[in-house]
C-alpha cells in the first residue's frame, strides 16, 4: 500500500491486488458500499496512518477507481457533516448509472429520441468502444428505462463502467438531447 497525503485530510492510498485481497475487497464488492466495505476501508485509512473516525464534525468522502493490474487507486477527502450529505448523495447518484448497450448508432438514436419525447431530464453519455471490431455503443443514464429493450439495448451491469471508462470514447455528454434531436 502507498500513500500520497495531499494537504490536510486528504490522501490518495493504491492498493495492489494483494493489499485488496488482505482487506477482503473488490471491485464489484466497492460498487456496493455495504457496512463491510465501509468498515474495510476505514481500515485502510486508519492503517495509512490517518484518523479513520474523524473528528465529531468530519465524515469520510472515499473515491475508488480500479486498475488494470487488480488493485486500486482511492481518494480520500474529510468533509464537514454539514455538507457531507450533499456529496455522498452527488457520489452515491454517480455510481448507481445504469448502462445500456447498443449494437447499433441507428439504435441508440431511437432510444434517445424517445426519452427526450418522454421529458427525460437526468444526466446521460454516450460512449462509443473504439477497441472493438464491431462498433458498439453505450448509452449511461441516472435511472433505469425498461423500454430500452425495445430499441435493441441490453442493460449492463454496473462494472460495466468500469470497461467503458477504459475501452471507450466519449461521443457526448447530454447524450438523451443531443442524440435525441439527431434521429
Amino acid at each position: 500500500m502507498d500513500v500520497i497525503k495531499i494537504g490536510t485530510g486528504n490522501m490518495i492510498v493504491i492498493l495492489t491486488k494483494e493489499d485488496m485481497t488482505k482487506y477482503r475487497i473488490s471491485p464489484e464488492t466497492l460498487e456496493g458500499f455495504g457496512k463491510e466495505t465501509r468498515s474495510a476501508l476505514r481500515r485502510i485509512v486508519s492503517d495509512a496512518g490517518e484518523d479513520a473516525a474523524g473528528g465529531a464534525n468530519e465524515k469520510l468522502l472515499v473515491q475508488v477507481f480500479p486498475s488494470k493490474e487488480g488493485g486500486c487507486e482511492m481518494f480520500v477527502t474529510r468533509v464537514p457533516s454539514v455538507s457531507c450529505s450533499d456529496i455522498q448523495n452527488h457520489y452515491i447518484h454517480t455510481v448507481s448509472k445504469e448502462i445500456y448497450l447498443f449494437c447499433e448508432m441507428e439504435e441508440l438514436l431511437a432510444a434517445c429520441r424517445s426519452l427526450a419525447g418522454a421529458g427525460y431530464c437526468g444526466e446521460s453519455r454516450a460512449w462509443a468502444d473504439t477497441d472493438s471490431e464491431n462498433r458498439r455503443y453505450f448509452l449511461e443514464l441516472c435511472d433505469e428505462y425498461g423500454h430500452m429493450c425495445e430499441f435493441g439495448a441490453r442493460r449492463l451491469p454496473g462494472g460495466a463502467r468500469y470497461y467503458i471508462n477504459e475501452h471507450c470514447s466519449l461521443i457526448c455528454t447530454d447524450a438523451v438531447v443531443q442524440l435525441g434531436a439527431l434521429a
